[in-house]
């Protein structure tokens, strides 16, 4: 974990404590839930991700799992679309 340092005014960190506490949370511990919050809505949610996109992650050369093999092994129930 790292630390940081920070020069803040006391009249804020009374603010923030009092914002922590009514929360039942502890200063750091409200100053991380915040940032995050902030940093979240300023970079969006994520992305998804097209098909093309999600293929170029696979490695066809990967071997076959023991579930991948036991799935593939199963008989079709009657329903598959393919």
């Amino acid at each position: 974990m790292a630390v940081l340092n920070l020069q803040i005014p006391d009249e804020r960190i009374v603010q923030w404590t009092a914002a922590a506490e009514k929360r039942g949370l502890t200063l750091a511990d409200w100053l991380l839930e915040t940032s995050e919050k902030a940093a979240q809505a300023e970079i969006g949610p994520p992305r998804r991700l097209t098909l093309e996109e999600r293929l170029a992650l696979c490695d066809p050369e990967a071997p076959i799992s023991e579930d991948e093999r036991f799935w593939m092994a199963d008989p079709p129930v009657g329903e598959e679309l393919i």
